[in-house]
């Protein structure tokens, strides 16, 4: 299913980067050592979805899906286990919006955790590492669809 993720974020339509900001901030503060906190994504207006077959049936998969009515950015989540993890996928409306989403991520993280350390990640990415989270965004997608990918877990050292 996750290597689905671009094609998923290519039938999306466009998020401004402070709407993507907002649903990775949701997905930073719901990731926990042990598990991914269901209620705070709630709390904060995401509500369950599922994937479907062609037949409507809902397909098997240990993620859940969540997303808002007023958006089409989405919501992945792993809830528990050895890895939560929270993601979100979702078209910017150009390349030139990727600059604001990261900026806009890395100061929206920034106050959430004030002793987060960012890097590069990948070719084109960002890395964030703090309060025992480690986080990545990507650049997805197309240059006519563009799309970004967040992801946010914990780090090695905290699962100890």
């Amino acid at each position: 299913m996750l290597l689905s993720l671009p094609a998923v974020a290519g039938a999306q339509t466009p998020n401004p980067p402070a709407a993507i900001v907002e649903a990775a901030a949701d997905c930073w503060e719901a990731t926990g050592a042990t598990s991914v906190d269901l209620a705070k994504l709630a709390a904060k207006g995401w509500k369950p979805a599922e994937f479907k077959d062609k037949d409507g049936k809902a397909l098997p998969t240990p993620l859940r899906f969540f997303g808002k009515a007023d958006s089409s950015v989405m919501v992945m989540v792993l809830p528990s286990g050895d890895k939560p993890a929270c993601s979100v996928t979702s078209r910017v409306g150009s390349v030139a919006d990727y600059k604001p989403l990261m900026d806009g991520l890395q100061t929206r993280l920034k106050g959430l955790e004030p002793a987060l350390k960012t890097g590069r990640g990948g070719t084109k990415g960002a890395a964030f590492v703090g309060g025992g989270k480690i986080a990545l965004i990507e650049p997805t997608g197309t240059e006519t669809e563009p799309a970004a990918r967040f992801v946010v877990g914990m780090s090695a050292s905290e699962k100890k």
